[in-house]
């Protein structure tokens, strides 16, 4: 179809072409007009018929098929013209001009002794002269993120401007008088505030916030200050607070004389919107609870005065809630409030619950009804009748897509953003993918289903809605539709599928980012070169590792390869360990676990000596760099089992607490681990920001039994590696490189007990060991396990090779006996000992070697990716092939042991 296509429309066109000349030229002719023709046959029956035999003076003209009238006025397709013109034009000036509104304002609150720089330890990314300051959600999004200082995790700082880009939203909003918007959000640290909600507003703000913030309204009450209490407190400004004990304890004398006193008031009361305070922020709000929220409208460009105000407000309370505490009758009673909201809760959750079910119930019934009414029709009858119906449903389903268009405005939207996409790469983020819009069960929800349908019949349109902007994915799907119909569908079913955000980082991100400059001197010359179209080149040290800043390594660039962050689906995860859906949890043998954990044997192991700097100073040449790689992706893939681990133990603290401890546990153990190894890392004088690649690192959506697979091979494989490494170099101490191989025994048994904990959780789970859904996922994780450690352990042989180790040899042993473990607990697993095995392994180290190669090699970047097209292409082939090769049918049973070691 694809192809007949353009035939098609070109022969309409010369068709239809040819219908208007031959139009246009009976219009413009002296031929006498069908009109005239028929006037001449009335003046000739009116005489008697005589006519007929006088011929006509001029030959009949030829009656063309279409006649076209002439054009009146042109007055409406040009307004409409310069309307789309002028529509166009305006998406490129309004976003250039909110991005220059958010470099300005980013390098006044970024300068070098302000209230940021005097507060926080690490402005964005980067501190340094040069770098990344400044994250883009969308075209009037923007964001900035500032770290340490005491009492909270961080600010985020997010600028909400108008939305220039669209003519008729920014038309709407000028109208209503809606402003440039900026937001603080400071995130306290764990512990370091109490239970307290408090939020003060505008009486318009206020009665939204009350609506819509489920803090506010299940635990506040409206306050009024009265005038023995607070004297100077400004008229016409909401208090909604939970007691209104609170809200007169932290109304100090600094902070009435900073912001709330009535004379302060005045200056701020134009671009003051809300304040609000809460221990108890909830999940579809944000990731983090405890927060300060700060929002108030940007003033005229240059007025950093009031800005730095509104910052010094928010620090202030950040310190003054550190210091607060509540007295024993207050924690009392906030405790019993949020246990009856709690309780609320679940049983207007049940109470849906139910309704949902007597309506679905309903609607089968009707639906069965009606089933029976049509087989009593006539057949005549029934096909008018589902003729009218499949009218309705398309009129509904166009309904539905104009109700899934933007809104130009959001007044609530604008009280409530999105923090999901505020920070790229939370542990709570889902991608955009089909089950993450449904009920939470993996049925795909109405939206999903319509923005499919969309892509079929209009891809430009569902790519739209799934960008939320038109961005070079939108013109590059309407470039396919236009060229042929169907690669504009397949481009559009692949942006909807593959849709991952702020993408992180987002990832795969759903923020880009802007190059923000930080000078001292700000004149207009330096202003205008703030802007970076691209990322500023980073700093570089002596072995060619990109600098963050002095001492801190940027992190390695992701591929496919490198160590993952993961994430998945929380609530399903609970409802595996909740104890009424699931009560074959084996809770005796996850109690004694839990013992055995408690105990923390090695609680006092990881403690460094002098050895360990002597060591890294004897490491030189291209041997330091490649160590130095090596202890990066450890410590990465560490730091990613300590975030996945202590988010399970966060979130299965009230469904299933033995699970949720022992999880944290499994965390302290991991960020041991990673932070032992970030420590070897400052004997090179370096280190990682653990905190700056928590946010920005791309994580990897898993359904929790994916995930379940995917630890507990990391885990086993992990044991494997080290007590290999560690048993070699005990039969060869002259090739210890490094002190830290020394730990690796007590390390490994942290790795086995954490593994004996998933296997415990697989054999609760009967659907993860039995069936061939089964079958084919145990083989597909530990083939992708294997060949990932194989290609990465090859293409640093020379780290090995230090270390006395053969690689392959090595390799195979680790795999060999990651195999066997695994055939104790997995239902089939791969025979790694079939003829060929082998081959197809080293085979792909081959092509991986020959993609390093024309990575690093000086060529177009257009023509380096049509040189790795055939060999990724042969990877991928013998990755099908190692699928579908002979297998081992092993089974689920109990681990006595492990086993015995070959060299």
């Amino acid at each position: 179809m694809a192809k007949r296509t353009p035939a098609l429309c070109l022969l309409a066109l010369l068709l239809g072409a040819g219908i208007c000349c031959d139009a246009l030229a009976a219009a413009g002719s002296d031929d006498p007009t069908f009109e005239d023709i028929l006037a001449a046959d009335v003046d000739a029956s009116l005489s008697g018929g005589n006519a007929a035999q006088t011929p006509p003076s001029k030959p009949v003209a030829r009656i063309p098929f279409i006649q076209l009238k002439p054009q009146d006025s042109w007055t409406l397709e040009i307004c409409t013209l310069a309307f789309l013109l002028a529509f166009l034009a305006n998406i490129f000036i309004g976003r250039r001009r909110n991005e220059a509104l958010a470099v300005a304002w980013t390098t006044e609150l970024v300068a070098p002794g302000g209230v940021l720089d005097r507060n926080f330890a690490l402005l964005g990314p980067d501190d340094g002269t040069a770098g990344e300051v400044l994250l883009k959600d969308s075209m009037h999004c923007y964001k900035l993120w500032a770290s340490g200082r005491r009492h909270c995790q961080g600010m985020l700082a997010t600028f909400n401007f108008m939305r220039r880009q669209d003519l008729l939203a920014y038309s709407v909003q000028a109208v209503r008088g809606a402003r440039d918007n900026l937001e603080l959000e400071v995130q306290m640290s764990s512990g370091s505030m109490p239970q307290l909600v408090l939020a003060i507003a505008l009486p318009a703000t206020a009665r939204v916030m009350e609506l819509d913030s489920a803090d506010i309204k299940g635990l506040c009450k409206r306050v009024e200050p009265t005038r023995d209490r607070i004297a100077q407190w400004p008229e016409r400004l909401v208090v909604l607070a939970e007691h209104s004990s609170i809200f007169y304890d932290l109304m100090t004398g600094q902070l009435l004389g900073l912001a709330f006193g009535k004379d302060a008031f005045q200056s701020l009361r134009p671009f003051f919107r809300f304040l609000h305070i809460t221990s108890d922020l909830a999940e579809e709000d944000g990731n983090h609870q405890q927060v300060i929220r700060l929002s108030f409208s940007l003033p005229p460009k240059g007025d950093t005065a009031i800005v730095d105000r509104f910052l010094s407000l928010a620090l202030l309370l950040a310190d003054l809630l550190a210091s607060y505490r509540l007295s024993p009758e207050q924690q009392k009673r906030a405790s019993e409030a949020r246990q009856r909201l709690a309780t609320g809760q679940q049983q207007e959750g049940g109470v849906l619950e139910g309704l949902a079910k007597r309506a679905e119930e309903r609607r089968l019934q009707k639906l069965k009804q009606e089933a029976e009414r049509l087989k009593r029709l006539a057949p005549d009858q029934r096909a008018r009748e589902l003729e009218r119906k499949q009218k309705l449903q398309a009129w509904g389903l166009l309904l539905l897509l104009l109700q899934l268009l933007p809104s130009p405005c959001n007044k609530r939207a604008l009280l409530r953003p999105s923090h999901k996409t505020s920070r790229r790469n939370l542990l709570s983020f889902k991608p955009f993918r089909p089950q993450a819009m449904g009920d939470g069960r993996g049925s795909p929800s109405v939206r999903t289903c319509s923005l499919f349908l969309v892509a079929f019949f209009c891809p430009p349109i569902a790519v739209l809605i799934a960008r939320g902007e038109i961005d070079s994915y939108f013109w590059l799907n309407l470039l396919l539709t236009l060229l042929a119909w169907l690669p504009g569908v397949i481009h559009a079913m692949w942006v909807l599928l593959s849709r991952n955000p702020l993408s992180r980082n987002m990832q795969t991100t759903l923020s880009t980012r802007v190059g923000v400059a930080r000078s001292a001197t700000r004149t207009a010359g330096a202003r205008r070169a703030v802007v970076q179209p691209v990322r500023a080149a980073a700093a570089t040290d002596d072995l060619g590792f990109k600098m963050m800043r002095k001492g801190v390594k940027e992190a390695a660039k992701e591929t496919i390869l490198s160590p993952r962050f993961y994430t998945t689906d929380f609530d399903e995860m609970d409802e595996i360990f909740n104890l009424e859906k699931n009560p074959n949890l084996p809770m005796a043998e996850l109690e004694a676990m839990l013992s055995e954990f408690r105990k923390d044997y090695n609680q006092k192991h990881f403690v460094r000596n002098d050895g360990f700097a002597e060591a890294a100073e004897a490491i030189q040449g291209p041997m330091r760099k490649i160590f130095i790689e090596f202890l990066e992706r450890s410590c990465t893939a560490e730091f990613s089992g300590f975030l996945l681990y202590k988010e399970l133990g966060r979130r299965l603290q009230k469904s299933n607490p033995v699970v949720a401890e022992i999880f944290t546990l499994l965390a302290r153990d991991e960020a041991r681990h990673a932070g032992f190894i970030n420590k070897a890392l400052s004997d090179f004088n370096l280190a990682l920001d653990l905190g700056f690649l928590t946010k920005n690192r791309t994580y990897t959506f898993f359904q929790p039994k994916y995930i379940i697979y995917a630890t507990y091979l990391s885990e086993k494989i992990g044991y494997w590696r080290y007590i290999s490494i560690y048993r070699h170099l005990q039969r060869n101490p002259d090739n210890q490189l490094y002190p830290m191989f020394e730990y690796f025994e007590n390390w490994c048994q942290d790795e086995n007990r954490h593994g004996d904990f998933l296997t415990a959780i697989l054999k609760a789970r009967p659907e993860l060991l039995n069936g061939w859904e089964a079958r084919m996922w145990s083989r597909f994780f530990c083939l992708s396990v294997y060949i990932t450690m194989y290609l990465n352990d090859h293409s640093r042989a020379s780290f090995y090779g230090a270390l006395g180790l053969n690689t392959t040899q090595f390799n195979r042993h680790v795999i060999l006996e990651t195999n066997n473990s695994t055939a104790r607990v997995f239902p089939e697993v791969p025979d790694i000992e079939a003829p060929g095995f082998w081959d197809r392994m080293d085979r792909m180290v081959g092509y991986n070697t020959k993609l390093a190669e024309i990575g690093a090699s000086d060529a177009p970047a257009a023509l380096k990716t049509l040189q790795k097209l055939p060999l990724f292409e042969r990877i991928f082939a013998e990755c099908v092939q190692l699928f579908f090769m002979p297998t081992k049918r092993a089974g689920s049973l109990d681990i006595e042991g492990a086993a015995g070691v070959l060299y």
